[in-house]
This record gives C-alpha cells, structure tokens and sequence, in this order.
C-alpha cells in the first residue's frame, strides 16, 4: 500500500530511515510543539495498518517489503519521466528553436536547471561532454542536493569542463569535485564576456542559459569567499531568474571551439 501521507506520518518515515528505533525514542523524537503523543500513536498505527512500519517488541522499523516496492516504483518513474521529459522538451526542439523560462528564486531556478541538464543528457547520451561557463561554482555550498544528484548521475560517464568567469584562484576547492571522474577547470578567463550574474553549458547541439536575478550575485560573492551568507535566505530572495534552452548546432560549436583551447579533455 501507498503510505498515508501526511507531516507526522512523514516526520516518522524519516525519523526511521536510519535504521529501527524503540517506540518511545522514536515517539519523543517526532513529537513536539506541532504534535501530541495521541496524534503520534494514530500515525504509527495507520502506518503499520498501511504495512509501511512494524512493530516487534517495541522496535519500530520500516517494512522492508514497502521500501523494496518504494524503490522499483521510484526507478521506474524516474526511467520513464526522463525519457518523456526529454521526447516532450528537448526531442522535438528544432534547430535554431529555444524554450525560455522564469523563476521567482534562485532555488526554483536551480531545480528546473539541473533537472533540464539530466534531461538535456538523456538525449546526448553517455561520454558526452558538459561545457560550462560559470561565474562561480556555488552549487554544492549553496544547493548541496541537486548538485549531489548531479554528479552522481553524470559524474562517471561525463566529462565536465568549467569555465570559471569571475572565480579567483581561492574558489579552486570548491571545484574540486571527487565524484567527477573527469573534470577540468579554468579560472578568470571570460571568452564570451559574461556578465557575473550569466551561466551557461553546452550539451552536445543543446545551449542552456540561466540568467540569475542580479540581487543575489552579491550573496553568491560573498559566500564562495567564505563569507558568512544566510543560505535559506539567499536562495529563497524574491526576483526575476530566467532560463533558456536552445538547440542550436552552430552557436553550439563556436562555444565549444573557444572552450577546447583551455582543456586537454577533448570536446
């Protein structure tokens, strides 16, 4: 059965998923301000009724017949939208032909971005290249889950290749991404004369663009310096973010030429 889902059955899904827990520590670790002990006891019993969670001898644990159905239905949903995010988005955008998109917050914009590159490399397929021009590489300091499941994706089969803008040489190990079996860096070169607030990658003919909300670039400074930045609030300031995904082959190579001077890895 599908979990009744609701934020107490969620808090307690989470608080198991480390491994099982005895009933009252589970109990005081879920409840709080937000719940009673009567709410978390008509939880946990919906969720042994909907066979998620058992109970043997006051250990609660999560079923692992659930979690083994969770985790077929998850891959194949994940299977299928990719491959019709891609037919729906990319695989019908002809030559010459853009999207374009906008975004309330810098954390909107950079869930949409890197499901449209995980998307983009549904379509190139493995060994392509990803050929970014960045100001920053802020992602893992400042979206530490997307960016995870980024390199985890692409970080074997994809070589990634960054253009680094803006960045100075301290920024370096924020760069450094050990997931990333091949990966380059430059910094301080701006072939295509961006703006700081300007990203852009280059998926084999696909050219994405994300235009961020020129308020933020001076949080995003700050923190890539080190600097103490409030991250929540930072990614969640109200402004204007915009993406544009293009198939264009020949805008495509001539970005592809100017990067390949910097890098051995051949583009």
């Amino acid at each position: 059965m599908r979990k009744p889902a609701t934020p107490l059955t969620e808090r307690i899904i989470d608080a198991l998923s480390n491994g099982p827990r005895g009933k009252v520590e589970l109990r005081n670790r879920v409840v709080g301000k937000d719940f009673t002990y009567q709410g978390f006891y008509k939880a946990l019993a919906s969720l042994r009724a909907a066979e998620i969670v058992t109970l043997h001898r006051d250990t609660v644990s999560l079923s692992v017949v659930w979690l083994e159905r969770e985790r077929e239905r998850i891959a194949k949903s994940a299977d299928a939208y990719h491959l019709s995010g891609y037919q729906s988005y990319f695989g019908g955008l002809k030559n010459g032909k853009k999207l374009s998109f906008k975004f309330k917050t810098l954390r909107e914009l950079d869930l949409f971005w890197t499901q449209a590159v995980l998307i983009a490399m549904q379509g190139a397929g493995r060994g392509v290249p990803i050929i970014s021009f960045i100001p920053h590489d802020w992602f893992y300091l400042l979206r530490p889950s997307t960016a995870d499941v980024w390199f985890k994706l692409l970080g074997k089969e994809n070589p990634h290749v960054n253009i680094l803008t803006h960045a100075t040489r301290e920024e370096k190990k924020l760069s450094e991404h050990p997931r990333v079996a091949r990966i380059e860096n430059m910094f301080g070169e701006n072939p295509l004369r961006q703006k700081e607030s300007a990203y852009m990658n280059v998926i084999g003919d696909l050219v994405i663009e994300a235009a961020l909300d020129e308020a933020v670039v001076p949080g995003i400074r700050r923190a890539v310096r080190g600097e103490a930045v409030d991250i929540d609030k930072l990614t969640a300031q109200k402004g204007v973010f915009k993406l544009s995904i293009r198939r264009d082959s020949a805008k495509a190579s001539v970005f592809t030429k100017k990067a390949q001077k910097y890098f051995s890895i051949s583009l």
